[in-house]
């Protein structure tokens, strides 16, 4: 009976082994980008018929092979020489194409080519719809003649993304026309720019040229698959932009469409989490919502979504103008007479104001700064920031100094005009309290231990100053550094923790001699470089020599570089402290002097300029195989706490005490922000709407609150910055050390003893001893105070041995 079976499942098995060794040799090419959208159908469904009519077959012969296998293993269990039978069968199940290893490799081959046929499916609906689209163009009847302006023709400069709308307007305009090749090339030329231009100029203008010339273009800019990897680049280069989200939402439809176009098929996971991560939280919040209300969710609901998102908003935008014009009450000039300078002002609820509607002058304008003519308050001036420069400013234009207008002088000046700050009479931008505290100096009595210790410290001076801080602070600059370990190349015990700075502008990397002969690098090729720095029109003569240094990445990863030996590569720059962890907050910074100088030639092995992160200080974090990196300008009291090398100023200024009460309540203080969103005037003007009632002749309104919950702070740089502090200060003191050498010896005299972690304390016991155990240990006098007495401490954290005293 196992013979039988065994001829059974023999035929099917070898033609699945046939089936399969066939599917292996298929080869399915890419269609021809200049073929019709018809061959590409018909192409596509034949294929489709191919792929069917093989997984049809390895069906029947993978079933006919189960139920021959499922016969003989009832057959099997009827029998009494089981094990004779099970030996026979194991001949046609063991080997390399045994039954389950066949049965197994037909499974995944179904597997594969269910894949495929899905792909190619998803291909063809793509053409047919574009053939759709196609067949519902109405064409015009050639009866009616219009004359039209006549069109330039299209350019082309070698980016395939243009090519095919710019083969469609040529092939209309000059391709399709009856006229000589020679024409034809003459047009095509005038039409090439840049890098499509070079493509084709070792040919001549010559009219059997002209297939050759169209035939090359399509090869190498009309592939489909070229320009769709090009396109989904570009969806991926968009950065998320809390200001310009539209932009961004409407640079992701244009991508998309011409993927559409294409034929490719967009309805795919990865698709969607690409725009989702294009989009600010607050209209992620939004497209979750619609998400869980308009099921099954899909792309196309997605972009029509953000598509209708984008129009809203616009339409909101051109309301809000045009309430903004309607109320708006701009001053009017009358000859050369003008009036103060009032800054435009928006509120939340001005949909619920009256429309005031007053007649304008045809010529209106709001009056500039009176020392600099640009668009802010006269105080406000960063031009002329100081008392002085204003006067004399206001000299040379012949203004009051009291109304700062030019019909008189200040001492025949009629208005009455107090100061905003000080109440003096004088003008608000002339406030001299404002601009100029008193300062008093006072040097630091002793000069504290920096906890780097390779920095030099400068005398510190601190400064006390009374009145209001100044408003123009400028914004601090952060260059691409980091603190990176090296090592010698040839000897890799050699280690060292440097500073390097990442310089595009530099065409070479660079080192120190400090780090190299650190190091022991092996210096080679010692030559006169000349060195072209910026702001001089000579080069200069810089001695450098070659040596190779080996930098190890945060993973683990080994890169060596060449670099040039200088003497000096430049001054302090400012650090910032980044954990390993990567936190954006409570930060800290230094001054140090970059050992390393890494250029052009090596800053992409260790930067992409793709991974980087916009931080709410306004700076940008750029992620390299270093470790994270800050960059930009801003100003860095708000992205850290500052270590900086310049003189600290601490200014005593005399608030409100309401407003200090007020500010340490805020949420803010304890790290808790909220992500305020676009939408959230229109929330509290809706919710105004429905909670407001009228009750005994009273109106009632309800507080809107806000239900999303911010993710706390974790203090993990405050708590290191802390630590470290502890631990300088511990190491500094000698009273540490006087503490583990009386710890030691009462452990060696067995006062004291070792306590595990689990060891359970008996507090009534060890209260009863407490006194005596104080007495006994304040003082080695205190023994005597004790002799003749017998000492009994139970067990447990300060557990003492019995001892009697001699």
């Amino acid at each position: 009976m196992t013979s039988s079976i065994i001829a059974s499942i023999q035929p099917a098995k070898n033609r699945l082994v046939f089936l399969l060794n066939e599917i292996n040799s298929l080869v399915f090419e890419s269609p021809d980008p200049n073929s019709s959208y018809e061959q590409r159908e018909n192409l596509y469904t034949a294929r489709i018929q191919v792929l069917a009519d093989k997984i049809d077959r390895i069906q029947l012969c993978i079933k006919s092979l189960k139920e021959a296998y499922e016969m003989w293993l009832s057959y099997i269990q009827t029998i009494a020489t089981k094990k004779r039978e099970e030996k026979v069968f194991e001949s046609i199940l063991e080997g390399e194409q045994g039954l389950f290893r066949v049965i197994h490799e037909g499974q995944e081959a179904i597997i594969t080519l269910t894949r495929r046929k899905n792909e190619i499916e998803q291909k063809l609906e793509g053409i047919l719809k574009v053939v759709r689209k196609e067949q519902e163009i109405i064409i015009p009847s050639p009866n009616h003649t219009v004359q039209l302006p006549q069109l330039s023709l299209p350019t082309f400069n070698g980016d395939p993304r243009q090519w095919r709308q710019f083969w469609s307007s040529f092939d209309a305009a000059v391709h399709s026309q009856t006229i000589p090749n020679i024409q034809k090339l003459n047009y095509l030329y005038s039409c090439l720019k840049g890098e499509a231009l070079q493509a084709v100029s070792g040919y001549e203008i010559a009219p059997e040229n002209y297939g050759i010339i169209i035939q090359l273009l399509k090869n190498k800019y009309g592939d489909p698959s070229t320009i769709a990897s090009i396109l989904y680049r570009e969806l991926q280069s968009f950065k998320q932009n809390e200001k310009e989200w539209m932009i961004t939402i409407e640079n992701i439809e244009r991508v998309l469409r011409q993927l559409e176009a294409l034929g490719d098929n967009l309805e795919h996971p990865s698709i969607e989490t690409i725009i989702e991560s294009k989009m600010p939280p607050w209209i992620l919040n939004k497209v979750y919502t619609q998400r869980k209300i308009d099921k099954p969710w899909t792309i196309q609901k997605l972009r029509n979504f953000l598509s209708d998102l984008v129009e809203v908003n616009q339409q909101v935008k051109i309301d809000q103008y045009s309430n903004f014009r309607a109320d708006s009450k701009p001053t009017t000039i009358k000859g050369e007479q003008k009036r103060m300078y009032r800054p435009e002002r928006t509120s939340a609820l001005s949909t619920m104001q009256t429309n005031h509607r007053e007649t304008r002058s045809p010529t209106s304008r709001k009056r500039p700064c009176i020392f600099c003519s640009r668009d802010h308050w006269d105080s406000d001036c960063d031009i002329y920031s100081t008392v002085k420069g204003r006067m004399k400013r206001l000299k040379t234009l012949k203004k009051c100094t009291i109304c700062l207008k030019d019909s008189h002088q200040g001492e025949t000046c009629k208005a009455k005009k107090r100061c905003f700050y000080c109440k003096a009479s004088h003008n608000s931008a002339l406030c001299e309290k404002r601009s100029t505290p008193t300062l008093s100096i006072t040097t630091l009595p002793k000069k504290q231990e920096s906890i780097y210790p390779d920095k030099k410290e400068s005398p510190v001076l601190l400064y006390h100053s009374t009145g209001e801080p100044q408003t123009n602070k400028a914004k601090d600059i952060l260059l691409l550094c980091k603190e990176i370990g090296v090592f010698n190349p040839v000897h890799p015990q050699k280690q060292r923790r440097a500073l390097a700075l990442f310089d595009i502008g530099s065409q070479l990397s660079f080192i120190s001699k400090k780090l190299s002969s650190q190091l022991q690098l092996a210096e080679s090729d010692h030559r006169n470089m000349l060195v072209a720095p910026f702001g001089t029109k000579e080069p200069l003569q810089c001695p450098t020599a070659n040596a190779q240094l080996s930098i190890c990445t945060v993973d683990n990863e080994i890169i060596t570089i060449n670099t040039h030996v200088v003497e000096y590569l430049t001054q302090e720059i400012q650090v910032v402290d980044i954990p390993v962890k990567e936190q954006c907050e409570d930060l800290t910074s230094h001054w140090d002097k970059p050992d390393i100088l890494i250029g052009a030639d090596c800053f992409f092995k260790f930067v992409d300029s793709q991974d980087e992160k916009e931080l709410r200080s306004g700076y940008i974090m750029v992620h390299s195989k270093v470790g994270p990196m800050i960059t930009g300008e801003d100003y860095i009291d708000e992205l850290c706490n500052s270590k900086g090398h310049s003189i600290p100023i601490i200014c005593s200024v005399y608030t409100n005490p309401n407003s200090e009460l007020e500010k340490f309540w805020r949420l803010e203080m304890i790290g808790i922000h909220e992500s305020p969103t676009e939408d959230d005037d229109e929330r509290v003007i809706d919710h105004f709407n429905k909670t407001i009632i009228k009750l005994d002749g009273r109106y009632q309104v309800c507080w809107p609150w806000k239900d999303s919950k911010q993710r706390l702070s974790n203090n993990y740089g405050l708590c290191i910055g802390r630590l470290k502090n502890l631990v300088r200060r511990l190491n500094s003191s000698s009273h540490l050390h006087d503490y583990d050498n009386t710890i030691k010896d009462q452990l060696l005299k067995g006062v004291i003893e070792e306590v595990n972690e689990t060891c359970e304390l008996d507090e009534t016991k060890l209260n009863q001893k407490d006194q005596l155990l104080t007495e006994f240990t304040d003082s080695p006098t205190n023994y005597n105070k004790v002799k003749g007495k017998e000492i009994e401490v139970t067990d447990g954290p300060i557990a003492s041995r019995t001892r009697k005293a001699q």
